[in-house]
């Protein structure tokens, strides 16, 4: 059986939408929450979802968690989440920015001692390759992305 990354959020429960709520709630500025409550509204065709990705981007930036963060597959991941809500609020100069950082940072020979990191998609929830997570971003997936289930 195959899943849209939507059925995904759907498939954690008929709560997700709710359950991500809360944790807006309890943290306004986790930027992850924030992006998967967009997500959730996006595959629910729930208009606000375009102002959910704008807080969520508005937080990227206010935390400072992309410049700050040393480790590479962390800023990889907010600059995918960043390019991801970008496009979800129709912010073509941002998401250009943060598409390309992605590409910096998720493009060339990345393994080390012949292993390739794996990355947290936020799109489908799983962990992913480096070119996997940059196609997601690129192709505009958060709403679209398939993977595979047990």
């Amino acid at each position: 059986m195959r899943l849209r990354s939507y059925e995904i959020l759907a498939g954690i429960g008929a709560g997700a939408l709710e359950r991500y709520s809360k944790a807006v709630v309890n943290n306004p500025a986790d930027y992850y929450a924030l992006a998967s409550v967009a997500q959730c509204q996006q595959a629910q065709g729930d208009s606000a979802a375009t102002g959910s990705f704008n807080r969520c981007l508005n937080a990227i930036e206010r935390s400072g968690d992309f410049g700050r963060k040393r480790e590479r597959s962390t800023r990889a991941v907010i600059a995918v989440i960043a390019a991801t809500a970008a496009r979800g609020c129709d912010d073509q100069v941002r998401y250009e920015k943060y598409v390309n950082e992605a590409r910096d940072m998720l493009s060339g020979n990345l393994d080390v001692d012949g292993m390739s990191p794996n990355f947290f998609s936020p799109a489908t929830k799983r962990l992913v390759g480096a070119r996997e997570l940059l196609s997601q971003v690129e192709q505009g997936v958060a709403a679209t992305a398939t993977t595979s289930s047990n």
